[in-house]
């Protein structure tokens, strides 16, 4: 199994509106597996991340080449964009146990 955790900075204020961006998101696509997403409570203000669970790297590859292909998810994506500072990363974790 992997999972992917892809980190957000929002701009000041900005928080409960990407929120709502990426609940739409995972609502016109559904992950493949169980998904959290998280809010800062203690460290970096305004940083949001979000995990998602995938079978293996091929079902997460999958997975991106059709989120890439959806119009909606295109315009919610350049939506969150707007309201984010830039900064952020994506990593993809391999899960032992």
């Amino acid at each position: 199994m992997v999972v992917q955790r892809y980190t957000i900075v929002v701009k000041q204020g900005k928080m409960m509106e990407v929120i709502d961006l990426v609940k739409q998101a995972f609502e016109i696509a559904p992950p493949a597996g169980n998904y959290r997403l998280y809010t800062d409570f203690v460290g970096q203000a305004n940083t949001m991340a979000w995990e998602i669970e995938y079978e293996n790297l091929a079902a997460f590859q999958k997975t991106y080449e059709e989120m890439f292909s959806n119009e909606d998810l295109a315009e919610i994506g350049a939506r969150i964009s707007d309201l984010v500072t830039g900064e952020g990363h994506n990593e993809i974790w391999h899960v032992h146990v």
